[in-house]
């Protein structure tokens, strides 16, 4: 049991914000990360890779990001997802670099093209506490955790999808811009170790391919939305949790072929 004292609770963030997310290949990577560096900063928590034997195309300035993201049974998170509600959530624990110094419980919340993120600390003994399915102490961090318990004890939701990437951020200050290029998404097997090294081993996106996500509070400079702007450029409804749910059997509302078979790049949204 997880006591009182062992709690480390957070503001929550209130911002709606936008989210654009694109599907680009390495080419486009290297393109626009170039046309974009001139003009952006670099987030402080990137770091360039130590290793100095690694090829040129893996020495941009990153970190590691692992998420355990929570479902019900009937995997009602990921349903929502592909029936394309308006309004969903999804709750996970995220950690950085593989190591317990930030751990933070989330709640991500879209409503439409808008997205907001809830999210509180949490210790490595909480962390723990919570995957093996000891959660009664939730209530007490906040309003964050109350929900969460409330979700485990009535629809039975636990942690079942490892979701591991490697991003590289740039950010303009200005309206807290910030524009990501994720790497090598990959997933464990019905894995929920978060921190072992081998967890994540399969991975999801084709070779090559890269996750461009774009967010901004209100306006997104015309400078910058040249600089994205392109053929191959058109917004997608991807989602990280969902393309890692692929090896997750599903067996309350359809045959997982019947999905999975999919093009997994959804439909086009419009360009940008």
């Amino acid at each position: 049991m997880i006591g009182r004292r062992d709690i480390q609770a957070v503001p929550c963030h209130e911002v709606w914000r936008h989210e654009d997310k694109f599907l680009i290949d390495e080419v486009n990577f290297f393109q626009l990360y170039w046309k974009l560096r001139p003009f952006m900063e670099i987030d402080a928590n990137a770091v360039v890779p130590s290793d100095s034997m690694l090829p040129p195309e893996n020495q941009f300035p990153g970190y590691q990001v692992r998420s355990l993201y929570f479902d019900t049974p009937e995997r009602h998170a990921l349903f929502e997802k592909l029936a394309g509600f308006d309004r969903r959530a999804k709750y996970r624990i995220r950690i950085y670099n593989g190591t317990d110094t930030v751990i933070t419980l989330e709640k991500k919340i879209k409503r439409n093209s808008y997205c907001r993120k809830e999210k509180t600390s949490l210790t490595r003994p909480q962390m723990e506490a919570l995957i093996a399915g000891d959660y009664d102490w939730l209530p007490q961090i906040g309003p964050l955790g109350e929900e969460l318990y409330v979700e485990m004890r009535t629809r039975l939701m636990q942690p079942l999808v490892l979701v591991d990437y490697h991003r590289i951020p740039l950010i303009w200050p200005v309206d807290e811009i910030r524009i990501t290029f994720d790497r090598h998404l990959s997933s464990g097997l019905f894995r929920t170790d978060i921190f072992e090294d081998t967890a994540s081993v399969h991975p999801v996106l084709a070779p090559g391919q890269v996750i461009l996500e774009v967010k901004y509070n209100h306006f997104l400079p015309d400078f910058l939305r040249c600089l994205l702007s392109g053929p191959r450029n058109a917004s997608l409804a991807v989602s990280k949790y969902a393309m890692c749910s692929r090896d997750i059997t599903m067996s309350a509302w359809g045959d997982p072929q019947d999905v999975w078979e999919q093009d997994w790049t959804y439909p086009v949204k419009g360009n940008k």
